[in-house]
């Protein structure tokens, strides 16, 4: 409930209806990083609402990522 009113409500019928199913799962990767605990934020974000601060892995650079294969099998495997 830390979002509040920034995403809809659904009713129990809706609820239920969508528990425990999914049409499609697409995963994009563009890099690898590692992510730390922050309690607090002054900005009402994603990273704020998961309470994270992002540690950049190798080349922090937004122009090039590094290829980190790694990371991506980690991302895979986790959501296995």
């Amino acid at each position: 409930r830390i979002v509040g009113k920034r995403l809809p409500s659904f009713s129990e019928e809706e609820s239920h209806l969508v528990k425990d199913s999914s049409d499609f799962l697409g995963v994009i990767h563009y890099r690898t990083t590692y992510i730390a605990h922050s309690s607090s934020s002054l900005h009402e974000d994603y990273l704020s609402d998961m309470s994270g601060l992002i540690i950049p892995y190798g080349n922090s650079s937004l122009v090039k990522f590094d290829v980190l294969p790694w990371g991506l099998e980690g991302e895979l495997e986790y959501i296995k």
